[in-house]
């Protein structure tokens, strides 16, 4: 399974599909989903580097912690280009370190975005795939 991920209408809001054959690339893809809906077709360089460092009790939890953190890096004024994520469980937690590339905010080139202004609980999921991949379910407040 190649990680991916697709869009789908939902009201006012949008609705992601992402997958991949790990549970780091399902989140990558699920950020890249995130990027996306805020900047289209627009493409960043990978000339900064982002690290960010989270735990939860739960996947699902880890999940909308980690886009919000995406969220909150463009709003600060980078727009990222790439995304590597891992995930693990320890001890009664699980731990995610990513690294998201980029680079700084350039309205002349990257425009002024679409605002998201969170990934809601609603119809979340994340589940492990027949194949022993992941796919995950999240709603985004525009």
């Amino acid at each position: 399974m190649e990680a991916g991920f697709e869009l789908l209408d939902h009201t006012a809001d949008v609705k992601v599909h992402a997958w991949g054959p790990s549970i780091g690339e399902c989140f990558s893809a699920a950020a890249s989903a995130v990027l996306a809906v805020a900047y289209g077709d627009v493409k960043a360089e990978a000339k900064e580097a982002r690290t960010i460092k989270l735990s939860a009790w739960e996947p699902q939890l880890l999940l909308i912690a980690f886009l919000m953190d995406i969220i909150l890096l463009m709003e600060d004024g980078f727009v990222p280009a790439t995304f590597t994520v891992k995930v693990k469980e320890d001890k009664d937690k699980y731990v995610l370190e990513a690294t998201a590339k980029g680079e700084p905010h350039v309205p002349a080139k990257h425009g002024i975005g679409t605002e998201i202004k969170a990934v809601t609980h609603h119809g979340l999921a994340l589940n492990e795939t027949q194949d022993g991949g992941y796919e995950a379910t999240v709603l985004l407040d525009l």
